[in-house]
């Protein structure tokens, strides 16, 4: 989940909260360091870099761009942080809901260091700037799953190519399952700018807005890959497909705005005015097929309005 103020609400027998990241927050001399809220109950919590969250505030951090929660997890990404000289690289903290002082436990960060990650730290990866995640057994014990976006990564020779980080988070720590790329990567791709999860099997999905379809430049696809396994390929979703009604058409962005629910992905294109759901299950096999559509100023809905950003 992203944007200015992006907000996460988690509900799972007595625990009711609601988290909200402010990644445009200025903290003491840093421009932009970004924080996050974080509401339980009675309870009130505000962490920052510094505060909760590891590091130092600095301008550009973005603490709270992006957002993703479990019953027994939260992460927090900082998609514009600085590792050493690599700005705009990016990190995700991770945190369980256990109150340790006057902040949550953190249980680790993801992208500051090359080798538990098992990728090298280079400048405008944006590691962190979509997340996902689900519940997931790790080592017999209740955990979660999560998926990192990094859309600036390189791959290969290609540039902003785009990954997508898989995480078995426990109680106490994190460990990489490992990295998704395409097939066939292409300069500016961008990759994991959107991550979702969702589905009986957990079925990852990551936007490739910057995906050149038919010769309609930037007219985007989806990677669909089953989220757990330790080596997958993702299959391409695009216009072309059976499960995205319509044609292709240029800088139609098509996974640059995701959004989902128990039982469907919903696929947004403000260029088109449409959000358009496709049933997990059918993500799940080998042929998924389209479900609803629904389009501004059709059926009661509103008309001349930015139709599409968001969905859940």
């Amino acid at each position: 989940m992203r944007g200015a103020a992006s907000a996460e609400i988690l509900r799972e027998h007595v625990i009711d909260l609601g988290i909200i990241g402010a990644p445009g927050e200025d903290v003491n001399t840093g421009v932009d360091a970004g924080l996050v809220h974080y509401h339980r109950g009675t309870t009130n919590i505000t962490m920052w870099t510094g505060a909760g969250v590891t590091g130092a505030a600095e301008n550009d951090d973005r603490v709270g761009y992006s957002l993703a929660g479990s019953p027994t997890h939260l992460a927090v990404g900082s998609p514009g942080e600085a590792i050493v000289s690599a700005t705009w690289h990016g990190m995700v903290s991770l945190f369980t809901h256990e109150i340790t002082g006057t902040v949550l436990k953190n249980i680790g960060v993801v992208g500051d260091n090359a080798t538990t990650l098992g990728d090298a730290i280079n400048q405008g990866d944006n590691l962190g700037k979509s997340l996902a995640m689900a519940p997931y057994t790790v080592s017999g014990a209740p955990g979660s799953l999560l998926l990192i976006g990094a859309p600036g990564e390189d791959v290969g020779t290609k540039t902003d190519a785009g990954k997508v980080f898989r995480i078995a988070v426990s109680a106490t720590s994190w460990t990489a399952i490992g990295a998704v790329t395409d097939a066939s990567p292409n300069d500016g791709d961008y990759f994991g700018e959107q991550v979702q999860l969702g589905g009986s099997t957990l079925t990852g999905v990551a936007g490739i807005p910057g995906r050149d379809v038919g010769g309609h430049a930037d007219a985007g696809a989806l990677a669909v890959f089953p989220a757990a396994p330790a080596s997958v390929t993702p299959v391409t979703l695009t216009r072309e497909s059976a499960a995205l009604a319509g044609t292709p058409a240029k800088q139609e962005l098509i996974g640059a705005y995701l959004g989902n629910s128990p039982a469907q992905l919903y696929v947004g294109s403000p260029a088109r005015q449409t959000v358009q759901s496709v049933p997990w299950s059918s993500l799940a096999s080998d042929s998924p097929t389209a479900g609803n559509t629904w389009t501004a100023g059709a059926n009661g809905l509103p008309a001349g309005v930015t139709f599409g950003v968001a969905a859940s």
